[in-house]
């Protein structure tokens, strides 16, 4: 795209001959966020079919193919309560550490349980190990299940 406003642009335009492009192909980088604006000629979307296939990155993939160690939080970003929830495949009674951090790196809250049901949801009200509640800003937290650990980046906004 000419116009483009993001710092990489996948596609471009309709091409001048006046064909239509019945299918976009990309391989996108692991990580990261992305996002898709459809848009027509006259700056209406129109209707289109979005299909796609998610293939994740072997790193951190277990034997049956799934990852080992996954987290994610929801709403992201969030104006409310943050929800965050881990999936892991370990041995029963594990232990396992919830993290939350700030951009600076201070550790704002720590949960510690045990790895039973292979699951983990927490409910996270912006307050950290004071009670304090904390500002609008982009957090992390981290969840360790034994020796492995992933981290999942949110943003905080009131």
């Amino acid at each position: 795209m000419d116009d483009c406003l993001t710092p990489v642009c996948i596609t471009g335009a309709l091409p001048e001959d006046g064909s239509k492009r019945t299918a976009i192909t990309h391989r996108f980088a692991p990580g990261g966020t992305y996002y898709l604006v459809v848009d027509g000629e006259q700056g209406n979307c129109g209707p289109f079919t979005l299909a796609g296939e998610l293939v994740q990155s072997p790193t951190g993939v277990g034997a049956g193919g799934t990852p080992a160690l996954t987290l994610a939080a929801h709403p992201n970003p969030a104006d409310g309560p943050v929800r965050l929830f881990g999936t892991f495949t370990s041995s029963p009674g594990a232990k396992t550490v919830l993290e939350i951090f700030d951009v600076a790196g201070r550790r704002l809250q720590r949960y510690e349980g045990r790895a039973d049901s292979g699951e983990l949801s927490f409910v996270w009200d912006h307050r950290d190990q004071g009670g304090r509640r904390v500002a609008s800003g982009l957090y992390f937290a981290r969840l360790r299940v034994g020796d492995e650990s992933v981290v999942q980046k949110f943003v905080i906004i009131r």
